[in-house]
């Protein structure tokens, strides 16, 4: 092996090597869904509400919406990935992005939202809901933090 060939190798292995590793931390907040604790992030708008980022994961729990998909693909869901904005002080949330895979883990269905578009409707988190625990969840999580 020439001299460049193993020089550039050794960078290569350097660089890998020195990259920062992030992994999920998955919490279950209901039935069947998961908050990756190590993805929520806090961000201040414009006229100072604050807004809880986050990843969720919601397995097939055999309900309507993953039978609908189902039938819709032709195939069977494994889980629907979510990343979530929540207004905490509006108490209102948007999904920003969802995607739905298969059990071989390919995508079968998914759609993006501009976070920062400002004629999007942010819906209020209805009571009893699977957003209004992963609401509280977030809000009890956050609390360690803050206080």
């Amino acid at each position: 092996m020439n001299i460049k060939k193993l020089l550039v190798l050794s960078i290569l292995v350097l660089i890998l090597s020195i990259q920062k590793c992030y992994a999920a931390e998955w919490k279950e907040v209901s039935y069947k869904t998961y908050i990756d604790t190590s993805s929520v992030r806090m961000k201040q708008s414009e006229n100072s509400d604050t807004y809880i980022i986050y990843w969720v994961k919601s397995l097939n729990n055999g309900r309507k919406w993953t039978k609908d998909l189902e039938k819709k693909y032709k195939t069977k869901l494994w889980f629907v990935l979510e990343q979530v904005a929540i207004n905490e002080n509006q108490k209102t949330f948007i999904i920003i992005s969802s995607t739905s895979y298969d059990l071989y883990g390919e995508s079968i269905d998914g759609y993006d939202n501009d976070i920062n578009n400002r004629f999007l409707e942010w819906d209020k988190i209805p009571p009893e809901t699977k957003i209004e625990e992963e609401y509280n969840f977030l809000e009890n999580f956050l609390h360690r933090y803050r206080y």
